[in-house]
């Protein structure tokens, strides 16, 4: 299942600042690319953790508040290969990607604000892990993460 706008539909309910749940889609197989939408501002722990098949995020651009991702909120993901925030997030809690075996690229938007990861964000990832940060005068900005197996 693509969820794009029916975020009612799919069962992923925000709340009226938009947040998203603690453990609000976990386990949940059937999602398999999430579009998020810029009136999100919190995705809280675990939201996401064990979505399996879920391949791609992205996060709508625009809008006027920060966002931040919970503690292991995309965790277990064992299919996430490609992930597109915003430049609007502000935090990316410990362990948000742990588990996610297939992951090799983070883009951040335009526009980024100062960002504060927090550790073990990617433990049991394989390979090498690209994030990249798009800036205003286009010119992209590389950082590669050669990811330590820690089982």
């Amino acid at each position: 299942m693509d969820v794009r706008d029916g975020f009612l539909n799919a069962g992923i309910i925000a709340d009226e600042n938009g947040r998203i749940n603690s453990w609000a889609c976990s386990n949940n197989l059937s999602i398999t690319n999430l579009e998020i939408p810029n009136t999100i501002t919190f995705i809280g722990n675990n939201a996401f953790n064990g979505c399996a098949n879920l391949k791609t995020i992205t996060f709508e651009t625009g809008g006027d508040n920060s966002l931040s991702l919970g503690m292991m909120s995309f965790a277990n993901c064992r299919n996430l290969k490609f992930v597109l925030l915003p430049g609007r997030t502000v935090g990316i809690g410990k362990g948000c990607f742990r588990d996610c075996e297939a992951l090799e690229e983070i883009v951040i938007g335009e526009g980024r604000a100062p960002l504060i990861i927090s550790d073990h964000l990617f433990d049991n990832c394989s390979g090498k892990i690209f994030m990249e940060e798009i800036v205003a005068d286009e010119v992209e900005r590389r950082a590669e993460f050669q990811v330590v197996n820690r089982r």
